[in-house]
């Protein structure tokens, strides 16, 4: 995974310590629940370029959103 940038996104939520478990394993479910956000996120940022209607985006988002990430 290096390279890829989710250390230093990550680094915005978890501590450094903490990245390092999750990427090596060690902090499953906090790994598992960061790769949702992250997931939830670059979602977001992708509806918000597609040419799509506003009822649309907002549909899509609210569906978005709503889905429960507690571990």
């Amino acid at each position: 995974m290096a390279g890829s940038g989710l250390k230093e996104l990550w680094n915005t939520i978890y501590a450094a310590n903490s990245i390092e478990k999750m990427i090596t394993g060690h902090a499953y479910s906090r790994a598992v629940r960061a790769h949702m956000l992250t997931q939830v996120c670059l979602g977001k940022l992708i509806l918000d370029e597609l040419d799509l209607t506003e009822e649309f985006k907002i549909t899509l988002k609210q569906h978005i959103l709503s889905t429960d990430f507690t571990l």
